[in-house]
């Protein structure tokens, strides 16, 4: 049991930091023009609406960015994760 939780603690480590690193490097580089690609992303989503009840206000918003450089770091994240794993 401590190792599933061991696990899944190591996984969302590596996720987190694969996402906050990405995000960093891809507004790092934004200004270079041979590393720039790395900045280029996608945003989607919806935006925030409320809806107004006689006894509260309820709003809901939904918004997802995601950069080359994320996408890179996720894979590299993923397999490393597995590839440690694989290693006990």
């Amino acid at each position: 049991m401590k190792n599933k939780v061991l696990r899944g603690i190591l996984l969302t480590v590596f996720l987190l930091l694969s996402v906050i690193l990405g995000k960093i490097i891809g507004g790092a580089v934004a200004g270079v023009s041979f590393l720039s690609w790395l900045g280029e992303g996608i945003k989607f989503g919806f935006e925030p609406f409320t809806l107004e009840l006689a006894v509260m206000n309820l709003t809901l918003g939904f918004s997802f960015a995601v950069n080359i450089a994320q996408i890179i770091l996720l894979l590299i994240a993923i397999f490393s994760y597995i590839r440690w794993i694989a290693r006990d």
